[in-house]
């Protein structure tokens, strides 16, 4: 299976296929120095060598990187309704190429997919309102959002991009119902309580797909026998924990809690005080207070997930916000200056390919390695120090484009692995632990 992900990474990546997909989208129609692979090697790899990606250092990075001889203005004329088409159709196609990577996480062999669903906003120029809606008032008038699917067993992705109207819950809907990622086999969805949605819920154990999320403050809950769950008593009697279970549109679920020691409770209620004051909306409620003495999930997975199995598979959610860091540390996706919507797009889906590109490759290094988890971050790391080498390589043919992600990889499997910390093991090491 890594040797078919490699095929197709080179194959999406070879200068013919590209000069296909850059004809099939009308991006290219008539002989040009901007080819298909000179613009989308500016927008994946050149974006790396400098924070902010000028019109002048990208035409300096294809004049070093592919003896490509294009000023700023012709580069800027090029960005248009064609380009985002040209560029949305290879992240697709990268996209797609990440779902041939095999299992790879050893502590959920039980599971063929655990998907970890979660969003990421960044703010764009103000004069992009009128194509991306920010949030208002005192905030941005113009951003983006990106909805973000990640399979932890095998690496592959979703994403859908829009601006701050693009919901949670609305996102996870689309995905269950236009079944946007691979559902064969035992599949788990982890989401924060952004996506709870009764109806979505009803929809996933229906297809007999499994889910995890944790529990939004004041939703009514209901026995099998009709009878409404008093969680406001079970919570006020300070039990230690409960495990109920209870309907959800009219399929059956678990409700499962477990009360929390005073100091980590404390911190929890502070952390939501400071939110509301934030908004100016005072201090939360006292029966929020209690609510938030407990960890508590909602669930259909069966009963010999107890809580500790439940916890330490809902921190893989984790993972996602590490995918978030290094695209905005690393590729810095949130650096969009430029006020022109098509080249904002083609920036964006540059880096996301990029950061397609080096998950795929990271998926390689770890089937190369043995027994050594790799860092994400460390591998996104050497995949943006060595974006000159591999554009140098989309130029010069499918050998050395080859050789080039070789080298890598052995890198990658050598020097990216996550360090031993036997006092904060990694999440790896914490789902052997809990779920042996």
């Amino acid at each position: 299976m890594m040797e078919t992900a490699k095929a197709s990474l080179l194959k999406i990546l070879c200068r013919t296929q590209i000069e296909i997909e850059a004809r099939a989208t009308g991006f290219v129609e008539r002989k040009s120095p901007i080819t298909g692979t000179a613009f989308l090697s500016a927008m994946v790899f050149g974006s790396q060598s400098t924070p902010d990606a000028t019109l002048v250092e990208l035409s300096s990075f294809l004049a070093t990187s592919g003896g490509v001889t294009v000023s700023p203005q012709a580069l800027d004329e090029r960005f248009g309704d064609k380009s985002v088409a040209f560029m949305l159709a290879c992240l697709r196609k990268v996209l797609a190429a990440s779902w041939t990577m095999p299992h790879r996480v050893e502590a959920l062999a039980d599971f063929d997919h655990v998907y970890l669903m979660d969003s990421t906003n960044f703010n764009l120029a103000s004069a992009l309102s009128g194509v991306f809606k920010g949030n208002g008032g005192n905030s941005s008038k113009s951003a983006m959002r990106i909805q973000f699917a990640l399979d932890f067993c095998t690496g592959a992705m979703f994403q859908e991009i829009g601006d701050v109207d693009l919901s949670d819950q609305a996102a996870l809907a689309r995905m269950i119902d236009k079944r946007s990622v691979d559902f064969d086999g035992k599949a788990l969805i982890i989401t924060d309580l952004g996506y709870y949605r009764a109806k979505t819920i009803s929809k996933i154990c229906q297809m007999g797909v499994f889910f995890l999320s944790k529990v939004p403050h004041r939703r009514n809950y209901f026995k099998e026998n009709g009878e409404r769950l008093d969680l406001e008593g079970l919570i006020n009697r300070r039990i230690s924990s409960f495990d109920e279970i209870v309907l959800v549109d009219g399929d059956r679920c678990r409700l499962v809690a477990t009360r929390l020691d005073e100091q980590t409770a404390g911190a929890r209620i502070r952390k939501a005080n400071a939110h509301k004051a934030s908004k100016q909306a005072g201090i939360i409620s006292d029966d929020y207070k209690h609510f938030l003495h407990y960890s508590m999930f909602l669930t259909n997975l069966p009963e010999e997930y107890g809580m500790e199995r439940l916890y330490a598979l809902y921190r893989i959610r984790w993972q996602v916000e590490l995918v978030f860091k290094g695209w905005k540390s690393v590729l810095r996706i949130d650096r969009q200056k430029s006020a022109k919507a098509a080249r904002v797009l083609c920036e964006v889906y540059g880096r996301l390919i990029a950061a397609t590109v080096a998950a795929i490759i990271e998926g390689l290094a770890v089937a190369a390695q043995d027994q050594r988890v790799i860092s994400k971050f460390k591998a996104l790391k050497a995949f943006a120090a060595a974006s000159d080498t591999l554009a140098k390589a989309v130029f010069g043919g499918k050998a050395m484009l080859a050789k080039a992600v070789d080298h890598l990889t052995i890198f990658i499997a050598k020097r990216c692995t996550k360090s031993a910390a036997k006092l904060r093991p990694h999440i790896e090491e914490r789902l052997k632990r809990a779920l042996a």
